[in-house]
């Protein structure tokens, strides 16, 4: 019961992250930079109260379930906030709505198949969760530059062939 709590939590924490997402249409254009600087944000929490969640075990079943509870809340408001922006980035590029779903149904499984393999067999047992969880934190950096550094309106201009100088690499 425990655990599909938990992992409805995190789904919850999905939806209402796209949700809210889509909702700032506004920000439509600062999206995806939005996004990753909250993942960062995330990982940065994640790493800094993991060491005390062995502690919490100590004050009780429910006191940790809730910590976990909300830690993975958390999770899912950041993951799925990133879909609808990373989404909303291929389809201001040029893909179709369908194209642009596609690639991040693949990114997305195997990304998550690739952490799980590589967080399970490799870097947990070689760094321990807390060091591991400050690597996740640095990936998370990395896209976050990644994100700021790429230029939208050159993307664009690559997919529609313009030559124009001022959107030209």
């Amino acid at each position: 019961g425990q655990l599909g709590l938990l992992t409805a939590l995190f789904m919850l924490g999905l939806a209402a992250g796209a949700a809210a997402m889509r909702a700032a249409t506004p920000f439509a254009s600062r999206a995806l930079p939005i996004a990753a600087t909250s993942a960062f944000g995330y990982a940065v929490l994640l790493a800094l109260v993991l060491p005390f969640l062995g502690s919490l075990a100590e004050g009780g079943t429910l006191l940790t379930l809730a910590a976990h509870g909300g830690l993975l809340l958390l999770a899912g408001l950041v993951t799925g906030a990133l879909f609808p922006a990373a989404a909303a980035t291929l389809v201001g590029e040029g893909q179709s709505a369908g194209e642009a779903a596609g690639r991040l149904e693949t990114a997305d499984h195997l990304g998550a198949g690739l952490a799980a393999l590589f967080g399970a067999v490799v870097f947990v047992p070689a760094l321990g969760l807390a060091r591991s969880a400050w690597l996740l934190v640095a990936l998370q950096g990395l896209a976050v530059i990644m994100v700021s550094l790429a230029r939208p309106d050159r993307v664009a201009a690559r997919h529609s062939g313009s030559t124009d100088s001022a959107v030209s690499p």
